[in-house]
């Protein structure tokens, strides 16, 4: 099973086209052409089983080939007999949709999740619906707090959601670090292989604790304090194992505190202020992407900060992921899209919906 990022998105839900259907009723294999779009901008295109009467579906992402889409209302109300749940999966990147079984398509209140390729429902009283195989089978495990093969997904090093300590994914269970961490209550949480950050923010600043050895002994670095207060501050990595510490500011719109570690932790600050800020993730190596109102930028840390503006095709309310493969994701109100690792162009994935034959 490959390791992919997790990933929340939402896709376009169009009406007033048709599909093919399977003998078992379901939705055949449907594909989308590539439509070309000015610049770097692609179109996937696809119709799927579902009635226009289902509102837009939730969508998660992995990577960049492998996504799960959700459609769980119609007209604004939840699951229904003659609305029932229905489950898509894509593994080509959203060229083509098929559907698999749902396990509770009546609950009335559910929440997909993909944590690596595992697709997983959360179900409202009745707990965790998951599945190992690409959706062909769920299992269950109640209660509302995840189950441990989806938290060791995530991440190797996390807090232990009962004790509050710091855990490490080993042996099929969660054992405690050899050494309590000297940052209390940490906020974000990063480890692999040796290395584990640990950070914080109290009265507006930054707080930072680090590990070299598994947790067997701490450092408390100091960090060089950046002009203005900070909200939060998480640790962000690139699948390449480059790590950023993201200070994200009180006041909504304002770029963030940034440092980036080479061997020390260095304050990258950009030579000008890019505009109003939205998201930032690293990708690649000492790259760290951004969007915002005006579109995307490039922030390089080998280049002491400098700036560098792509002609990408975002705007203000896209927030970017990077994907386990080094995919960017830029995920809007209405719109999905992804540029896969070394492309140089986006591609938007549209679903839409098909009217009732009248012979089905």
């Amino acid at each position: 099973m490959n390791r992919r990022s997790f990933l929340m998105v939402a896709v376009f839900l169009l009406s007033g086209c048709t599909a093919s259907t399977g003998s078992d009723g379901r939705a055949a294999r449907v594909q989308a052409p590539l439509a070309a779009r000015p610049a770097d901008l692609q179109v996937r295109r696809v119709e799927v089983g579902v009635p226009r009467w289902y509102d837009r579906p939730y969508v998660e992402f992995g990577d960049a080939d492998h996504g799960y889409a959700l459609f769980a209302s119609c007209a604004g109300r939840p699951p229904s007999s003659d609305c029932p749940a229905r489950l898509y999966a894509t593994d080509d990147g959203g060229r083509t949709w098929r559907r698999i079984s749902h396990p509770r398509p009546l609950a009335p209140a559910q929440r997909l999740e993909v944590t690596s390729d595992v697709p997983a429902l959360l179900v409202a009283g009745d707990g965790w619906y998951y599945s190992l195989d690409d959706g062909t089978s769920f299992r269950h495990e109640p209660g509302a707090v995840r189950p441990s093969v989806l938290r060791a997904l995530r991440g190797q090093v996390q807090v232990d959601p009962r004790t509050g300590e710091l855990v490490r994914w080993q042996g099929g269970g969660w054992q405690p670090l050899p050494s309590r961490s000297p940052l209390a209550r940490p906020t974000s949480v990063y480890g692999a292989d040796g290395l584990v950050v640990v950070t914080r923010v109290a009265g507006g600043r930054p707080l930072l604790a680090v590990s070299f050895d598994g947790g067997v002994t701490w450092r408390r670095p100091r960090l060089v304090t950046l002009e203005g207060d900070i909200a939060t501050l998480r640790v962000a990595a690139s699948v390449a194992g480059d790590v950023w510490l993201i200070g994200e500011r009180a006041e909504p719109g304002r770029f963030p505190a940034l440092w980036h570690y080479d061997g020390d932790w260095r304050p990258i600050v950009p030579p000008r202020d890019p505009g109003p800020y939205t998201s930032a993730v690293p990708f690649g190596e000492n790259r760290l992407a951004v969007s915002g109102r005006e579109g995307g930028a490039v922030v390089l840390a080998d280049g002491n900060g400098d700036l560098r503006e792509e002609s990408w095709p975002l705007h203000g309310d896209h927030r970017l992921t990077v994907l386990a493969d080094g995919a960017l994701l830029a995920r809007g109100p209405d719109d999905l899209l992804i540029r896969a690792s070394g492309e140089p162009g986006w591609v938007r994935i549209v679903l839409e919906s098909r009217r009732p034959r009248t012979d089905e």
